[in-house]
């Protein structure tokens, strides 16, 4: 959404000769009160479709009126000019970003492989032999799957919806607003097990430990990979095709075409490995 000076609320209130370029106050008060009611109009009253799309306008800039010209100063500088409104904004405090669900990032590791922080004045003995060292987000999520039933019928990435980690004593409680996305951190399948052990995760309800994760219908799997492959998660495309969804929510392009071309390598050389074994 973007402001326009010519706006019947701000030409109303401004002085007989004055511009919109002389009230940067009025210009951001006015804008807030449109951009609040946009928000009210797209979360709260956003019944009809045909409704909305009324409203939306779409403006691409002619190529020819800004000719591509090779700027060598921008090339080696890099600055911001913050426009009065902008500057007014930041002073009447207004929010910058807001957000209406908090995202929780959740750990990721294999057995015994997760990250580790401690401050230089730390012995590092003293750090390895405390007990709450071994807590993480996934250590403990199987371990409340242990002991609570209604633990057992959620997946990983659902787990913040109903319990908030408390991180001082490193448990997960049960959460009481339940506005919260989780989203379990990402892994490139050129990792290897890491990945598979992701892609068993974000599939497997109430896990009690790492070796429930590679239980499969009495069959115990050494491997992630092989967990995977008994579950059914490797015979489609579908895992790829998730892995993309999910990437393209949060990662910049570069990520994205680093991503696609690791996934189609991995399925050449899958297909290559099945047509020699045929």
């Amino acid at each position: 959404m973007t402001c326009n000076a010519d706006w019947k609320e701000i030409r109303e209130n401004l002085f007989e000769g004055q511009l919109a370029r002389g009230r940067p106050d009025l210009v951001s008060r006015v804008f807030r009160a449109k951009l609040l009611d946009l928000k009210d109009q797209i979360l709260k009253k956003i019944n009809s479709p045909e409704r909305f799309d009324s409203y939306v306008v779409a403006e691409l800039p002619d190529k020819d009126v800004f000719p591509r010209l090779f700027d060598e100063i921008r090339a080696f500088q890099d600055a911001r000019w913050v426009s009065a409104p902008e500057s007014v904004w930041r002073i009447f405090e207004f929010d910058l970003n807001e957000i209406s669900h908090i995202v929780i990032n959740l750990h990721l590791h294999l057995l015994d492989k997760h990250m580790i922080t401690f401050s230089n004045y730390q012995n590092l003995g003293d750090v390895l032999a405390s007990e709450c060292i071994s807590k993480t987000m996934l250590t403990e999520f199987f371990k409340t799957c242990s002991h609570i039933v209604e633990a057992t019928k959620l997946l990983y990435s659902e787990f913040p919806e109903h319990f908030v980690w408390d991180r001082q004593t490193r448990t997960w409680k049960p959460r009481k607003q339940r506005q919260v996305i989780g989203r379990v951190i990402s892994a490139n399948p050129a990792e290897g097990e890491r990945y598979y052990h992701r892609l068993v995760l974000l599939h497997v309800r109430g896990p009690k430990s790492y070796s429930d994760l590679l239980t499969v219908r009495g069959i115990f799997c050494f491997t992630f990979k092989e967990a995977a492959q008994r579950r059914g998660l490797l015979e489609s495309d579908k895992s790829n095709f998730e892995c993309l969804n999910e990437a393209a929510s949060f990662h910049m392009p570069i990520a994205l075409r680093k991503l696609f071309a690791t996934i189609l390598v991995h399925c050449v050389i899958l297909c290559f490995v099945v047509c020699n074994l045929n």
